[in-house]
């Protein structure tokens, strides 16, 4: 549609932009009822519960987005196929499960135009560890129909539950089986032995806990491995892009493969060639010209010869 100008009512002109195709998309609106609170539930719990309820296709799931709105206490559910808006107006109750956990990520996670490795849970936390293929992070991806943001990890040092040491894990502990003092990390003969002690850490030697979330030391090596996962993101990042653009120098125009026409032989033996075809048609004027030839560039040859080596 053109920009026009179409009059109105008081005779004035009014200038239609150029039509924008919207895609038809149909907006339902949940509420819950009987004191039901949507606020009480995880957002992935509650949006699992309605996709299972209404058992859409999975085209119709592509198309079909929910968000929650705690404070407001509904759900907007907005969809594109009719048979998907049928299928949800048609639900009149849903069943909200505890073992979430449980649930295959992968079946029901996807990132718009990118493609997902794999993906899992983090311990015993709500959150999962998404794997994009590339060094770029979409800024949300859809789970169960609905949509979440995503944000980069930033991993942390590692610590060891044992012997509270940063730089390992508790189970490659090369103190494993040892009991120390929660406190001042002091080594014990058995758990919870009395004994004197005074707040110690073993990292920062600070007056707190080793396990303490504030510690400097702690802080520091894990700002120290959040950065080295940024520099090297950002590095696999710029050795992909050398590559791409290697990939594009590589690739010439077809144009130019084509071959080139052979060189000329060289000038000297033109100016042979020339001069024994002009002796044998004008004679003395040929031998002049040979002479000459021999004159200016030392061949040391006549035309006859020339003609004999031809």
């Amino acid at each position: 549609m053109a920009t026009k100008l179409v009059p109105d009512e008081d005779g004035w002109m009014k200038v239609l932009g150029k039509g924008q195709v919207r895609a038809n998309k149909t907006t339902l609106i949940l509420r819950p009822q009987e004191g039901f609170t949507l606020a009480d539930f995880r957002r992935a719990a509650l949006t699992i519960a309605i996709c299972k309820a209404a058992n859409p296709l999975p085209s119709e799931a592509n198309a079909t987005y929910i968000t929650i709105h705690q404070h407001q206490n509904i759900a907007v559910i907005k969809t594109l196929p009719k048979t998907a808006a049928a299928k949800i107006t048609r639900t009149s109750s849903i069943y909200i499960a505890n073992q979430a956990r449980k649930t295959n990520l992968m079946a029901n996670l996807c990132a718009p135009g990118t493609n997902i490795i794999n993906a899992r849970i983090m311990g015993r936390s709500e959150t999962a560890i998404i794997t994009f293929r590339g060094t770029y992070i979409p800024p949300y991806f859809v789970f169960y129909m609905a949509k979440n943001r995503s944000k980069p990890q930033k991993p942390k040092a590692q610590y060891c539950d044992t012997c509270y040491w940063k730089g390992h894990r508790a189970d490659v502990c090369p103190q494993a089986g040892s009991h120390k003092c929660k406190k001042c990390c002091k080594l014990l003969d058995v758990p919870d032995q009395q004994h004197k002690c005074h707040m110690n850490c073993v990292n920062s030697h600070g007056e707190h806990p080793p396990d303490y979330k504030d510690c400097p030391a702690r802080r520091e090596a894990d700002a120290q491995t959040t950065k080295a996962a940024y520099l090297n993101r950002i590095k696999l990042r710029k050795n992909q892009q050398e590559q791409l653009t290697q990939k594009k120098v590589q690739v010439q125009d077809p144009k130019t493969h084509e071959q080139q026409p052979k060189s000329q032989p060289l000038q000297r033996t033109m100016r042979a060639e020339s001069v024994g075809r002009t002796n044998e048609t004008r004679g003395q004027k040929g031998a002049t010209a040979a002479t000459q030839l021999q004159e200016r560039d030392g061949l040391g040859a006549s035309a006859q010869d020339v003609e004999t080596q031809r």
